[in-house]
């Protein structure tokens, strides 16, 4: 995985992902440090030069239902609960009790697993956080895509308004080849660029800016 792939999945919810029962941890990245510099020396040439433009959730879901046909859906109590935890330990994670623990570049397996032990623990805080001392306000949305070759994907859309937090799920009906992902990894990435970034995302370096640097940084990758 690279460090801007990592970068996305880590702000977009896919270290703590709701799934259909569970959720918790899903990825280990690793990176070379050539790779890590690398990435963050453009990051900062972007900081630099990037104007803030974010866009409120409810913008969002205009532009998917504009763009998509994306239409309103029902949340349910479970995956709201999930999606609570998600933001509070990407967003709000001075709310837990426990501190993050940072897992070595070359963890050993004791290192591994006390990490691990540690995601667990501050995932279930999180999701026993109360709902109601947060003030949160979280949407949901569907639509539809048929991509190039002819298969139907699903997207769903969550987002909280008050934070600005959005995660999508995508539930293609069969394997999908390399092109088919990638159609589909295009679409995730407007939304990333269409949901835009604070003047404090820049100047905080956040990761809703780190994400957004990296889809530019493949966008003129693509162009070479």
């Amino acid at each position: 995985m690279s460090i801007k792939d990592w970068i996305k999945r880590k702000y977009y919810g896919f270290k703590y992902r709701p799934g259909r029962e569970t959720a918790g941890a899903t990825a280990v990245f690793v990176a070379d440090d050539k790779g890590k510099n690398d990435f963050y020396e453009k990051a900062e040439q972007i900081a630099k030069e990037l104007e803030p433009c974010e866009k409120s959730i409810s913008q969002l879901f205009a532009y998917l239902k504009a763009e998509y046909q994306a239409e309103p859906s029902e949340l349910s109590e479970k995956r709201a609960e999930m999606v609570k935890a998600q933001i509070i330990l990407n967003i709000y994670p001075e709310l837990l009790s426990t501190p993050e623990k940072k897992l070595p570049e070359k963890a050993s397996r004791k290192e591994f697993l006390a990490w691990s032990e540690n995601n667990d623990i501050r995932w279930q805080e999180a999701l026993a956080y109360p709902f109601e001392k947060l003030g949160f306000v979280i949407r949901c949305c569907v639509f539809q895509r048929t991509l190039a070759s002819g298969k139907q994907v699903n997207f769903r859309v969550t987002a909280e308004e008050k934070s600005g937090f959005f995660i999508t799920d995508t539930e293609p009906c069969t394997e999908l080849s390399e092109a088919e992902n990638t159609e589909i990894k295009t679409i995730l990435d407007e939304m990333v660029i269409y949901k835009g970034v604070s003047q404090s995302d820049i100047e905080k370096r956040t990761p809703r800016f780190l994400a957004y640097a990296a889809v530019l940084m493949e966008r003129e990758k693509r162009k070479s």
